[in-house]
């Protein structure tokens, strides 16, 4: 930041084009925060003139960006289990703490259907990302597993014979 718009200096003396404008200036435009910058005038007779300061607010205005990896469409097996998410990843300039929120509620693993996931995130200066969403596709292809508990099964020997049977 390097910008003296709007600071004047009049002396009694010399014109304002014999006068120096010194600045002290700290503002890192890459950190958003708040900043001091400050003005004093000294003329060609080394008279300096009163300090006078300037505010800067370095605001992010920045959103986060959220990339949904892996599968979208993601197809699971319907089951009794809970849904568990596939990976996402966030990045945001100015702050690196800004997680995902991930919202899967919708997703019912025990019902045949199609679903869906809401990625969302705010940063640290209150700058909210563009939704993003993951299809999530429940499909039954699994066929039914038939087991037998006990094999072989014995059983009694029937000596008498049942005529009405034949």
């Amino acid at each position: 930041y390097n910008d003296n718009e709007g600071v004047s200096v009049d002396d009694n003396y010399d014109s304002s084009e014999q006068i120096s404008i010194v600045e002290t200036n700290l503002v890192n435009n890459s950190v958003p925060g708040t900043y001091e910058v400050s003005y004093y005038a000294k003329d060609r007779h080394d008279n300096i003139s009163n300090t006078i300061y300037r505010t800067i607010i370095v605001e992010d205005t920045t959103l986060p960006v959220i990339t949904v990896l892996e599968d979208n469409p993601h197809t699971i097996e319907a089951s009794f289990d809970n849904y568990t998410d596939l990976e996402t990843s966030i990045y945001d300039f100015a702050d690196p703490s800004v997680v995902v929120n991930t919202d899967i509620s919708n997703v019912i693993t025990s019902q045949i259907g199609t679903y869906t996931v809401l990625y969302t995130a705010r940063d640290l200066y209150g700058n909210d990302a563009e939704p993003k969403y993951r299809t999530v596709v429940v499909n039954d292809n699994t066929g039914p597993v038939m087991s037998i508990s006990k094999n072989p099964v014995t059983i009694a020997y029937i000596t008498s014979i049942d005529e009405q049977l034949y």
